[in-house]
C-alpha cells in the first residue's frame, strides 16, 4: 500500500478507503487483538504483545494503515486514535519485523501537525518512564528506602 501515487488519483482512492471503512476495519482488527490500548499497562516484551505480532495478517494490516494514512489527513486523523497502540508494537521485536512496519505507519502520521504533536507527548512520556525506571533500578542497587520511611 505503500505505492499509492500521490495525487488527485491517490486521494481520491484514499477517500474511497475511508469512506468504504477500511482504516477503520484495519483499527478494529488491531483494538481486538492488542493486549491492552493503555500504554502504560503494557510492556513490549511481555507475552501477549509477543503473541500479537505473530498474527499473520497484522504486518498486511500495518502496510495498509501506513500507505492510506502518508499525506492524508483524514485517514492519519483517524489512525491516531491508536498511536499509543501502534507504538508499542514498534518497541515489539519479532522475526517479521512488525516494529518497521508500525514505525512506518507512525511516519505516516508526521505530516499532520496536531497528530505529530500526540506523537511527541507519547514519545517524552515514554521516555520519562523509561528514565524514571532506570533511577528507580539504581537507587534499588544502592539499597536506599524508596518508601520514604
Amino acid at each position: 500500500m505503500t505505492s499509492i501515487p500521490i495525487g488527485p488519483f491517490g486521494r481520491s482512492f484514499k477517500d474511497l478507503a475511508l469512506e468504504r471503512r477500511v482504516i477503520e476495519g484495519c483499527l478494529d482488527y488491531i483494538r481486538h487483538r492488542a493486549p491492552t490500548l493503555e500504554p502504560s499497562l503494557g510492556r513490549p516484551d511481555s507475552d501477549e504483545w509477543k503473541e500479537m505480532v505473530t498474527k499473520p495478517s497484522l504486518k498486511y494490516v500495518l502496510r495498509i494503515l501506513g500507505g492510506l494514512a502518508t499525506d492524508h489527513e483524514p485517514s492519519q486523523e483517524v489512525l491516531s486514535q491508536l498511536i499509543p497502540v501502534i507504538h508499542q508494537l514498534e518497541q515489539v521485536s519479532s522475526d517479521e519485523h512488525v516494529g518497521s512496519l508500525a514505525e512506518n505507519a507512525l511516519e505516516a502520521l508526521r505530516s499532520h501537525e496536531r497528530v505529530l504533536e500526540n506523537i511527541y507527548f507519547l514519545l517524552i512520556e515514554t521516555t520519562v518512564k523509561s528514565v524514571r525506571n532506570c533511577i528507580i533500578v539504581i537507587l534499588w542497587g544502592f539499597d536506599l528506602d524508596l518508601e520514604g520511611s
